[in-house]
């Protein structure tokens, strides 16, 4: 990827998708998933094809990569990589029953 400091190549798609996996991940949006579907579903089709579609897809690649992850997609050993997601579930089920009792 390009982009740092001193790299004279520009950022790409390669750099900007693990960015937005990160942005996705802690910046803890509640229905993201499902404002993400709204949005593919009665956004006008031809809005899809330039930059909306483009951020569109960017942003369910992202949301597809965080529902389905394994322990072999981010170089993790399995045991390890089970403890992670459970303290991250355990996390933000925490979080969501503080904000239920809001």
């Amino acid at each position: 990827g390009g982009g740092g400091e001193g790299d004279p190549t520009p950022a790409g798609a390669d750099d900007f998708l693990p960015l937005l996996i990160w942005v996705v991940l802690t910046s803890h949006i509640p229905h993201l998933l499902t404002n993400c579907e709204y949005i593919q579903t009665y956004l006008n089709p031809a809005r899809l094809m330039g930059k909306w579609g483009y951020c569109l897809i960017n942003l369910r690649s992202a949301l597809e990569f965080v529902m389905y992850v394994e322990s072999s997609s981010v170089n993790m050993q399995e045991g390890i990589f089970d403890l992670k997601l459970k303290e991250a579930e355990d996390k933000y089920e925490k979080r969501k029953s503080e904000r239920l009792k809001m």
